[in-house]
């Protein structure tokens, strides 16, 4: 199956979030957004982080088993890592979230 990926990029005026910084990328993160909430899909992250995401972190990419929706551009450093604004993590990797199905599958 192939994907649109779909963008609602955070506002560049929202700089604790998309700080605006150059990237070139060596790698990728995937974490899980560990929200098993129902409608917590992709569509939703990508709403609360162009909304103003309260946990100061971002990341690139959000999905789910039917869409993916990006939410900075892969030029650009996001705060998804947790090793702040110089760690390799978030300097030189693309951050990926994986929504979860409240049952685990």
């Amino acid at each position: 199956m192939i994907m649109e990926i779909k963008q609602k990029l955070i506002p560049i005026s929202n700089k604790s979030l998309r700080p605006r910084t150059a990237m070139n990328p060596k790698f990728i993160t995937c974490h899980e957004t560990d929200n098993t909430d129902p409608g917590a899909d992709a569509e939703a992250h990508a709403k609360l982080q162009y909304n103003g995401n309260s946990r100061e972190a971002s990341w690139h990419f959000t999905i789910d088993d039917r869409e993916i929706w990006q939410s900075i551009p892969t030029n650009e450093i996001a705060y998804h890592a947790g090793d702040g604004a110089h760690g390799e993590g978030n300097t030189k990797s693309i951050g990926i979230e994986i929504c979860v199905n409240s049952d685990g599958d």
